[in-house]
């Protein structure tokens, strides 16, 4: 054998490598578990880089909310060799480690506001005694690594009965999942779980999955049967291009009491409850 073609071989076999390599999608999971009535603890795991050091960012900004990482404490390594140091950003931390080596750290995650009737909720995380949800922008703490267009996230679910809802963007009921996603998407995509009261409309081979709190559960059979409607109505399940199933969240936020109050007319309004609700719609494919 040459050695012209010994080298041409050499150099194909480490292009083909090199390939392989920028192919190979980012390393990222995250175990939802649940602490206690007020609190979520959320453990990150991923494979270090070269350097030994990564950025992890927290949530800061997103649909005109602004410190949503103060909802986030206790950010902790768990594996060994691994160091987590405060920056001058309020939403950055620097990990460091042995380079190669699979990092592994956890924070809590908790409800950090009390007034949901005066701000929007969007990107508003909600961590009850009963029932959570929060979307990747308002919850996820993630590293730089995952910075790409192609991350193998795993997600998994810890500390709930069989009993509880579990729910997410790419899958429902099921203790764990791994999918291709991109960070972008990732961040867009959404979590729920817990006392959830939960109803599937059948279409041909495709399915509505509706899903509102059991204890503050306002709406009910209207809601679902109105939600059902108007997705059936807006999209033509016999396009190939429709996903299998949509799953729509109706989230109640909170109560809160009007008291009783006197019109000028002299008519006094009694005491109510109202009910604030958010209602989510989110398109997902099995």
């Amino acid at each position: 054998m040459s050695a012209k073609f010994t080298l041409t071989i050499a150099a194909m076999m480490l292009l083909c490598g090199i390939v392989f390599a920028q192919d190979r999608p980012v390393q990222l999971d995250y175990q939802i578990q649940k602490k206690d009535t007020a609190s979520m603890r959320i453990m990150v795991s991923f494979i270090g880089n070269k350097t030994g050091n990564t950025l992890v960012h927290l949530p800061n900004k997103a649909n005109g909310q602004h410190n949503l990482y103060k909802a986030i404490s206790q950010l902790h390594a768990l594996s060994k060799k691994t160091f987590v140091d405060s920056t001058s950003s309020p939403d950055a931390y620097l990990i460091r480690y042995t380079p190669g080596e699979k990092i592994v750290f956890y924070y809590i995650l908790s409800q950090a506001w009390r007034d949901p009737s005066k701000k929007s909720f969007n990107s508003r995380l909600v961590v009850q005694n009963d029932m959570f949800y929060f979307d990747g922008y308002s919850g996820l703490v993630y590293p730089d690594a995952a910075d790409s267009a192609h991350i193998s996230c795993k997600i998994s679910y810890a500390g709930f009965s069989n009993l509880d809802f579990k729910g997410n963007t790419f899958f429902i009921n099921k203790d764990s999942g791994i999918f291709i996603v991109s960070y972008h998407n990732l961040m867009d995509s959404f979590f729920c779980g817990g006392n959830y009261i939960t109803k599937t409309i059948k279409t041909g081979d495709h399915e509505i999955i509706m899903a509102e709190s059991r204890t503050q559960l306002q709406s009910g059979e209207r809601a679902f049967s109105a939600v059902s409607k108007v997705i059936l109505k807006q999209k033509d399940f016999n396009k190939n291009d429709v996903p299998d199933y949509y799953f729509v969240i109706l989230l109640p936020i909170a109560k809160y009491t009007n008291y009783p109050k006197t019109a000028q007319n002299g008519l006094v309004y009694p005491e109510t409850q109202v009910s604030v609700t958010q209602k989510f719609a989110i398109a997902l494919t099995k």
